[in-house]
């Protein structure tokens, strides 16, 4: 575990307050920017949560693990610092930052073309989030994920997933089945001996294979919901949406999306359509909604 008491060197917290202001006086941050710098493999320190234009030279940096919880005065956006540091070793330091121009340009609808970096990827005119409410730390990616396991429960409805008892899989099914729903996961064996299972599952079935388990839950479930996740859940969201575009499913398919988080995807996705990569009907098959409410009203309507 990170020593976040250890002493931090005062010529390292002076290059974090340099590079703060320094970013504020280009015009490249406005109120939400931050930057931080690597201290060792264990953590990092942050700018302070305020306009990095207003850091002065008494201004300390926030300590932060590398692993582990954002201290109590840490951004939640900080989460996005923790990843990269813990996934990239050879990174030193990161800055976040948004330009009072892009700023107006969002207030206006308006988006710029993007001519390098990531967002260069996603077609010729990648959308801003109109929304700045992100599911952007744990604490709201749970909530959002109990919020649809509590609306089940409401509903009578059964839950089929894929039996982890940890992250977004594992709150859903606990507030499912805290709501009085009858939870069912599939999982294989090889999950359930590195303990990530949730043996109190009201049936717990456990397979050999990733494509056993997920034939089971396809012939288990009535409906699908993706909620914002990784490689794991859009692996599972393009099976079953590959399947119903060419007839193997007629079940709903829902895209959870409350702020935006897919919203690059889709644009991508969307640009395939043009070249004839993806058929012009092939999207209707997928239904993007940014509320619980509006999973349940297709549901049960």
């Amino acid at each position: 575990m990170a020593d976040l008491s250890a002493p931090v060197l005062a010529t390292d917290a002076r290059r974090m307050r340099i590079a703060a202001r320094a970013l504020a006086r280009a015009g490249l941050v406005h109120a939400y920017g931050h930057c931080s710098l690597r201290i060792d493999s264990e953590r990092f320190i942050v700018s302070p949560p305020k306009a990095l234009g207003l850091v002065g030279p008494n201004d300390s940096p926030v300590t932060v693990p590398t692993n582990g919880s954002l201290p109590a005065d840490a951004l939640p956006e900080v989460i996005a610092h923790q990843h990269i540091y813990r996934q990239r070793r050879d990174v030193c330091g990161i800055a976040r930052f948004q330009s009072p121009s892009l700023t107006a340009l969002s207030t206006l609808g308006l988006t710029p073309r993007a001519r390098h970096g990531f967002g260069a990827y996603f077609a010729p005119c990648p959308p801003l989030h109109l929304d700045p409410r992100l599911v952007r730390d744990a604490a709201s990616a749970a909530a959002l994920a109990e919020e649809l396991g509590s609306r089940l429960a409401r509903g009578g409805h059964t839950l089929v997933s894929g039996g982890a008892r940890i992250s977004m899989m594992g709150a859903v099914t606990r507030a499912a089945r805290a709501g009085g729903a009858r939870t069912v996961g599939v999982m294989p064996q090889a999950l359930i001996d590195i303990e990530i299972g949730d043996l109190d599952s009201d049936e717990l079935i456990i397979v050999d294979t990733m494509r056993e388990r997920k034939r089971i839950m396809d012939e288990r479930a009535d409906a699908f919901v993706a909620l914002p996740g990784g490689i794991g859940t859009l692996e599972e969201l393009f099976e079953v949406w590959n399947a119903a575009t060419i007839g193997l499913n007629d079940k709903p398919i829902f895209v959870l999306d409350p702020d935006g988080f897919y919203r690059p995807l889709w644009t991508y996705l969307e640009s395939l359509v043009d070249p004839g990569f993806v058929r012009p009907g092939a999207l209707a098959h997928l239904r993007r909604v940014s509320t619980v409410d509006e999973v349940l009203a297709a549901l049960e309507g």
